[in-house]
């Protein structure tokens, strides 16, 4: 997704503040990343790279409908097993296994131009409702990210040391673990 013109002050504040109190904002997101990364491997079984690729052509097909604006009955955001190694850096005979195995999990599926798309049931998306609560659990922590965030900013420094170990002593900076993920 591109950057909007009238982002680029907002994002310049944003980047501004993070690089202010670089400490916690790298906290942060360093808690807010790896949260989401054990999680979404866990997900996959340990198979972090199954992940990215699913990913990978979720944002294809997601970009698709955003610039279409229709429903995806129509089209079906495919991308080759070649363009997908070069996105994700992977070699391209493990991104057909990795390919292979997501089909198999019934999340992907190979049209007759050899490229991958998304699995659709009668117009909903398998990778969808199979990783509902992943999803869910990654838009908590991806909202509780952004609180602190804008909770920290308005703070004087003084006081941001007492919210961080506050929310460390919890087990999260704004993230949380009532997510119910074990870790």
């Amino acid at each position: 997704m591109e950057i909007l013109p009238e982002d680029s002050d907002k994002m310049a504040k944003f980047e501004f503040e993070f690089r202010k109190n670089y400490p916690f904002s790298q906290y942060i997101f360093a808690h807010f990343l790896s949260e989401y990364l054990l999680d979404c491997i866990r997900s996959f079984e340990g198979d972090l790279q199954q992940f990215l690729i699913l990913a990978i052509l979720g944002q294809v097909y997601i970009n698709r409908f955003i610039k279409l604006e229709t429903p995806p009955e129509s089209w079906d955001g495919a991308i080759s097993a070649s363009r997908l190694a070069v996105v994700c850096g992977i070699p391209r005979e493990t991104v057909r296994r990795k390919l292979k195995i997501l089909e198999h999990r019934g999340l992907i599926v190979q049209n007759a131009a050899q490229s991958w798309s998304l699995s659709r049931e009668g117009g909903r998306v398998e990778a969808w409702t199979e990783l509902l609560e992943l999803n869910d659990r990654g838009i908590k922590r991806l909202a509780g990210m952004f609180a602190t965030f804008e909770r920290l900013n308005e703070l004087p420094e003084s006081q941001k040391k007492t919210v961080l170990s506050r929310r460390k002593s919890l087990g999260a900076a704004g993230c949380g673990n009532e997510d119910g993920v074990k870790r």
